[in-house]
């Protein structure tokens, strides 16, 4: 009879040659045993999969599964998903690491409770902007916290005080497996997708204040000065996760207040999109826009958008403007950074 362990480790890799070592290096180094760890080379053009060879060479707890080509995150994760003989599952992107004690931690956690979710908190790496380190730090919950039942998910999606981030998180291999997205389009919105429909399932929840996961914001393919037109459409893309969500929550038949969150969340995401075509090269922005508009719905919807979003935004004086950022920066992210970060060194001198 084959073993089931405790901990399935979902690792999408693609690409990934000067940090696959580092990740897996922190799974190697966890104090924690009973784990399977299962690399998805999605057609990787670099030497990721003589990497990927090597440790499995090493440690058969590594297993390696192989595409015949390059089908992206979503269907990577998906063949990862369909693999897993973990009670748990935890998603890990190849530039990121786990930290130390975090499957120990978590194997202690779930002896606590029948969770279907463990939240952990998160470290940054590589980035000293407020808007990341904020982003990841306003959403809060008193350590220790137990929910239950729709608490869960007004929690998540209404009090905004748990962050969507699919990865560093213990999640339950029947809950992920049985919970899926019906269409989950190639998109940067995948993680939020995927988590709203995990919440909304969930019958309980442990939320863990103590960090057990490193994220590289920017090693990977996001999180850059610059941008493709091809990684632009990804962004473009995750209006189809909007569209894939209102029609789930009027298939679960949702207060009308969830909607109305959804829509804010949704012309949020619009205006960071926006954001991000200024970030194109200056030869595809004309690109981008008309990419803009194919997806996002009709041409007077959007450029109505659009046009309005200009004029605010060069209506202004640049160093007025400038100063304004900076100061929205400091308001919505600094100070509920500073403030976590106190308090986490406040507890770790206790």
């Amino acid at each position: 009879m084959n073993h089931k362990p405790f901990v399935s480790i979902l690792i999408p890799v693609y690409g990934a040659e000067k940090y696959l070592r580092r990740c897996l290096d922190s799974i190697l180094n966890q104090n924690f045993q009973d784990l399977e760890v299962i690399l998805v080379n999605d057609a990787s053009p670099d030497a990721s999969l003589l990497i990927m060879e090597e440790y499995a060479a090493r440690d058969s707890r590594f297993k390696i599964i192989q595409h015949d080509r390059n089908y992206g995150r979503v269907k990577a994760r998906n063949t990862g998903i369909d693999a897993a003989s973990g009670t748990y599952i935890v998603f890990c992107d190849d530039d990121d690491e786990l930290l130390p004690g975090f499957l120990q931690n978590a194997y202690s956690a779930s002896l606590s409770g029948d969770f279907d979710i463990i939240h952990f908190g998160v470290e940054i790496a590589t980035s000293r902007s407020l808007r990341v380190h904020g982003f990841f730090e306003l959403y809060r919950l008193p350590h220790g916290t137990i929910l239950q039942g729709k608490d869960i998910f007004k929690t998540y999606f209404l009090d905004n005080k748990i962050c969507c981030r699919l990865w560093g998180n213990l999640l339950k291999t029947e809950l992920v497996k049985h919970h899926q997205p019906s269409g989950i389009p190639h998109c940067t919105n995948e993680d939020f997708l995927r988590m709203t429909y995990l919440m909304y399932h969930a019958k309980t929840l442990f939320y863990i204040r103590k960090r057990a996961y490193r994220y590289h914001y920017g090693a990977g393919a996001f999180g850059q000065k610059t941008y493709t037109l091809e990684q632009f459409r990804q962004f473009a893309n995750s209006m189809e996760s909007y569209r894939e969500l209102s029609r789930f929550f009027r298939s679960v038949s949702l207060p009308p207040v969830y909607e109305e969150a959804l829509e804010y969340k949704r012309r949020d995401n619009c205006l960071a999109v926006l954001e991000i075509l200024h970030r194109l090269p200056a030869g595809e922005q004309e690109q981008g826009m008309n990419l803009l508009l194919d997806t996002w719905g009709t041409e007077e919807f959007c450029k109505t958008f659009l046009v309005q979003y200009t004029k605010i935004a060069t209506s202004i004086p640049g160093r007025i403007r400038a100063l304004l950022c900076v100061l929205y920066d400091v308001l919505k992210y600094y100070v509920p950074s500073l403030l976590n970060h106190l308090e986490w060194r406040k507890n770790r001198m206790r």
